[in-house]
């Protein structure tokens, strides 16, 4: 990391004279006009997913799973670029100026007009995407729809066209669930699927751990129960809510009844004879761990609880702050699961999460015994850190339920990455004003702890590190992927946690969108992040979920 930014006094900021917003608002405007849409034969009102600088072009690249042969392509994913549009959605907010929110509201409304399926499906995604070079959609396959912890504008999408996105919503639903009766689901929804009669369905319940056709992992099942409470939210439709309710419920089923750690899917896979398609913890880990009830969704790495936690706990949270009375069990069950891992998971002296079963048993350091789907034999499980994505989970679960072990979480979190010792509840903080920290979910986390106390420390300090992150990943007008990186995403994250720095330096946080969890952190977005090892490290694994 770069030496950070000498500290900077406190003082006083508004909209038109602060040097956050108007950062954000030079990348802003910077994208607006490099990140458009003029390749191929057709131009549209979309955005690229990156461009490199200094001459601020797109990158091609090649994507193997597309529909044209490995030729490169020039990606255009909504479903990257959510934290952008949240941007421009809050510059319009905070600044009166209605074209940022204009440019976001045209770009999906082509989407909704250009990019659907026959039921209103959206072409994007983990396996599908729309190619600016040859204006084509390119996807895997047929075509697959995956959203995983995405969490999509959908207050946006809303204002944009009402009746396309309850359509998106429905057709979401209807193209991943199974079984409606179990809300047996998979991560990977079939395009142009008949609908179905959706909220209509019976449901009954049976018991978790059923043998299933899906893989009803948490990231998308997090997005699923996020699309139909936000729907209801929308629309009031009461029905939508039941359902995202019960689907949140069904990972609470799987919690041990003595640690309350619940698992990361709610059904298995198991086909005896045919390894591709079983449960691969049962597979993998029967024998090794003896004693133990071996399915996936008892095995939780510090990924895996990162998921649980930090992104499923945090968008929890933020619909129980959106919904009210209707919310409340959503937000009362994100906080019992961040204050079972951080009993059970994190060691608070080391900032480290463990690679845990849900009975409480510590897996890390735990050598695999034979291969298979977690890795090769003599590979094992590890810790993985804590970060500022899980500071800003405990920081906001602590300002809505004011449970104080939450708060003991978040101070050992702030002290592991850097910023000092937020003290006791109630006490005066002691925090670090030359610490080095440059994440922006530390910005947020710290702008939780303030909304939550008042102390302005928190706040002087949140300050401080986007001046770090100013310092470090500003450049020629853009925020970019990395201190010595030429890339400029549109899903970084720097540039929302400015924008909700200036929105509360003005008085004025509440204008902006809720808070949901953004784009995986560095440190986690690798394709299995901290999750396995070996004595000498050399490889990355291969993704969990």
């Amino acid at each position: 990391m770069r030496p950070a930014v000498p500290p900077k006094p406190s003082q006083p900021a508004s909209p038109d004279r602060c040097p956050y917003l108007a950062a954000v608002r030079t990348h802003a405007d910077n994208l607006l006009g490099s990140a458009r849409d003029v390749y191929g034969p057709q131009h549209t009102p979309l955005f690229v997913d990156e461009i490199e600088l200094p001459a601020a072009q797109p990158r091609p690249k090649p994507w193997r799973s597309n529909q044209r042969t490995g030729q490169p392509v020039i990606l255009s994913n909504l479903a990257q670029q959510q934290a952008f549009l949240r941007v421009l959605d809050g510059l319009s907010a905070l600044t009166g100026q209605a074209a940022y929110r204009d440019a976001a509201t045209e770009a999906i409304r082509y989407a909704f007009a250009h990019l659907s399926d026959s039921t209103g499906l959206l072409r994007w995604g983990g396996h599908c995407a729309y190619d600016a070079l040859g204006d084509e959609w390119v996807g895997y396959l047929p075509g697959t729809h995956e959203l995983k912890a995405v969490y999509p504008h959908y207050g946006l999408m809303h204002q944009a066209d009402a009746a396309a996105t309850q359509r998106f919503i429905e057709a979401f639903w209807n193209a991943h669930v199974y079984d409606w009766s179990v809300l047996d689901f998979n991560r990977h929804g079939a395009y142009d699927k008949p609908p179905g009669t959706l909220w209509e369905h019976p449901y009954v319940g049976r018991a978790v751990w059923f043998t299933s056709r899906g893989l009803t992992f948490l990231n998308t099942g997090s997005d699923l129960y996020y699309a139909a409470a936000m729907l209801s939210h929308l629309t009031g439709d009461q029905r939508s809510l039941a359902w995202a309710k019960r689907l949140n419920h069904r990972y609470l089923e799987t919690r041990d009844p003595v640690t309350g750690m619940g698992g990361y899917q709610f059904s298995i896979r198991y086909l005896p004879g045919a390894d591709q398609w079983c449960d691969r913890a049962i597979h993998q880990f029967s024998g090794m761990l003896c004693g133990h009830v071996v399915r996936e969704g008892t095995v939780s790495t510090p990924r895996l609880i990162t998921t649980i936690c930090a992104r499923a706990g945090a968008v929890r949270l933020a619909l129980g702050e959106m919904l009210g009375a209707d919310g409340a069990e959503f937000a009362r069950s994100a906080v019992e699961d961040l204050a079972a891992y951080g009993r059970w998971a994190y060691r608070g002296p080391e900032n480290i999460f463990h690679a845990i079963h849900t009975d409480g048993t510590v897996l890390t350091g735990k050598v695999f015994e034979k291969d298979g789907y977690y890795g090769p034999a003599g590979w094992g499980f590890r810790s993985g850190p804590g970060d500022g994505q899980h500071l800003l989970a405990y920081a906001m679960g602590y300002r809505l339920s004011g449970d104080a072990f939450l708060w003991q979480v978040a101070r050992d979190l702030a002290r592991g990455i850097g910023l000092g010792d937020i003290g006791p509840v109630g006490e005066a903080p002691q925090m670090d004003a030359t610490t080095a920290c440059a994440e922006s979910n530390a910005v947020l986390g710290l702008l939780q702890l303030h909304q939550a106390t008042a102390n302005q420390a928190y706040l002087d300090l949140a300050r401080r590190v986007a001046d770090n992150i100013l310092a470090q990943r500003f450049k020629d007008g853009f925020f970019t992927a990395g201190a010595d990186s030429p890339l400029v995403r549109l899903d970084t994250e720097d540039p929302l946690a400015l924008l909700r720095l200036s929105a509360t330096l003005a008085g004025k946080a509440d204008c902006l969108p809720a808070l949901v969890p953004g784009p995986m952190s560095a440190a986690w977005a690798g394709p299995g992040g901290p999750l396995l090892a070996r004595a000498e490290w050399d490889a990355s694994p291969r993704q969990a979920d």
